[in-house]
């Protein structure tokens, strides 16, 4: 039974060790922007997370077999009380602020160029910051399995395996859901950096009758 937990808390270790290197923000010319091919390197990452979860899962079902004994309601479910923030609230202007990213007014743009360039810049800045949000909770979730995994040396019956296993369940469950915010997050990157990119040629198509690129 010992070595088994053993095993299972290592298991823990290394993937929390893995989870500690989640990418940085992307930059261009100074301004923040999403980063697709890193929004998907980071899906990866919480999907690496919740195959080592089902790992532990397995390594505790397995110790549960071993047990002969149920004894009492242990608490377990209450043993993390960690906090969780469904509605993912961040402040984009905070993003701005941090990589010093001016408004289009102080460069001295106005009409539909400064709101272009404002909305692109607002545009990047929430979806990095929810990027980062979603990431550090996916982060606290795992940290906090390792403590689950911990308290069965504490008092290892059936019961407290039985336990864990259903709180190990519903901590899966949320990391499922930052994958799924990071997807929805990748769906939604794509989506405007099209936008953008039509919104750019329609205003050089209007003053000037001929398409362009440009890259902001």
């Amino acid at each position: 039974m010992s070595i088994k937990i053993s095993c299972a808390r290592k298991m823990a270790g290394v993937a929390l060790a893995a989870a500690i290197g989640l990418s940085q923000p992307a930059m261009a010319g100074g301004i923040p922007v999403i980063d697709v091919s890193s929004l998907t390197q980071q899906i990866l990452q919480v999907q690496h997370m919740l195959s080592q979860i089902e790992q532990l899962k397995s390594q505790l079902e397995t110790a549960n077999k071993e047990l002969d004994s149920i004894s009492g309601v242990r608490g377990l479910a209450g043993v993390i009380d960690s906090t969780y923030d469904t509605a993912v609230d961040v402040d984009p202007q905070g993003v701005l602020d941090r990589y010093g990213i001016r408004s289009g007014s102080d460069y001295g743009m106005s009409g539909d160029v400064a709101d272009l360039y404002d909305s692109s810049n607002q545009n990047a800045a929430t979806w990095l910051a929810q990027s980062e949000k979603s990431l550090e909770q996916a982060q606290e979730r795992f940290h906090d399995l390792t403590g689950l995994v911990a308290q069965v040396n504490n008092s290892p019956d059936q019961k407290d395996i039985l336990d864990l296993q259903a709180r190990i369940g519903a901590e899966e469950v949320m990391l499922e859901n930052e994958m799924a915010k990071l997807t929805m997050l990748q769906s939604q990157a794509e989506a405007n950096r099209a936008v953008h990119a039509q919104r750019v040629q329609q205003m050089r198509v209007e003053s000037s009758g001929e398409p362009f690129e440009l890259n902001w």
